[in-house]
């Protein structure tokens, strides 16, 4: 679980996966209303999931375009009675452990602060809005104030921002295979170089990229580049070549070719050449 933010109301992205992002929701009222969270207007309603143990909601698999998603009345959210706190707040430490209220909370307490997860779908705008504004309330999103909900005025819109994205692909994968020529082969018998794009997979910088041969036949075969410089945005490239060198005993080379950059995943693939 990615980290939460908090809030005397929020929403945040975050989970653990890359395609996903967990949205933490803190409403802090003085009497809690239920909130629903929609991507566009409906007349549909539906009830979200209950939150897990973890104040999370699972939200990622709901037809938001024909349903509201109602999450009601803060049962099952990290809760602190009697406290208004902020995003800074919780960035300084808050007091106390939050806890899960019931409804007899409710009629016990006249203001809380609330803390809640969504699972959302990245790249996705939501709105989201207090079912009753009859209580003032505030709001806040990924740390910054949504939301000051009054008789009046009592929705927003949230964008669901993608985490940070790591991620290279290459062209080539498996193994790439030059064939075979016959022992005493000639420079221009020597195959051609094999051309590898290196693509930003990710939504990030990739920094400077390493290209490195290894394995019993790293010295059999030669690199056009050791080091790509930083494909800067998602779905830049950057090619280079990997070829047989002239002159090879007779067998079969083969070698690795990888990929890598931190904090990446190293991308790999083999190559082949035989010498008969």
């Amino acid at each position: 679980m990615a980290e939460k933010n908090e809030t005397q109301g929020q929403a945040q992205p975050a989970n653990n996966r890359r395609d996903l992002i967990a949205v933490a929701v803190f409403l802090a009222l003085v009497l809690l209303a239920g909130a629903g969270l929609a991507a566009m207007p409906t007349a549909n309603t539906a009830n979200a999931p209950k939150p897990d143990s973890e104040a999370v909601v699972d939200l990622r698999f709901g037809d938001f375009a024909e349903n509201i998603y109602v999450i009601d009345k803060g049962i099952g959210w990290e809760s602190w009675r009697s406290e208004l706190y902020t995003p800074l707040d919780f960035e300084n430490g808050v007091t106390g452990e939050p806890r899960v209220l019931h409804n007899s909370d409710y009629r016990q307490t006249q203001f809380f602060t609330h803390r809640l997860t969504l699972l959302l779908i990245p790249g996705e705008s939501y709105g989201i809005s207090v079912r009753s504004a009859d209580y003032s309330m505030r709001m806040f999103v990924d740390g910054r104030e949504a939301v000051t909900a009054t008789t009046t005025s009592n929705t927003a819109t949230v964008t669901v921002n993608p985490l940070p994205l790591f991620f290279i692909s290459l062209s080539q994968s498996g193994t790439y295979n030059f064939g075979a020529v016959a022992h005493g082969y000639t420079e221009a018998e020597t195959p051609a170089a094999h051309t590898v794009t290196v693509t930003n997979a990710g939504n990030q910088p990739t920094g400077y990229l390493t290209v490195a041969l290894s394995g019993s036949g790293a010295s059999s075969f030669t690199l056009s580049t050791t080091t790509i410089y930083s494909l800067l945005t998602e779905g830049s490239t950057a090619t280079f070549t990997v070829r047989p060198n002239h002159g090879l005993a007779m067998g079969t080379h083969t070698a690795t070719v990888t990929v890598s950059a931190v904090p990446f995943v190293a991308q790999t693939f083999t190559v082949s050449f035989t010498v008969a």
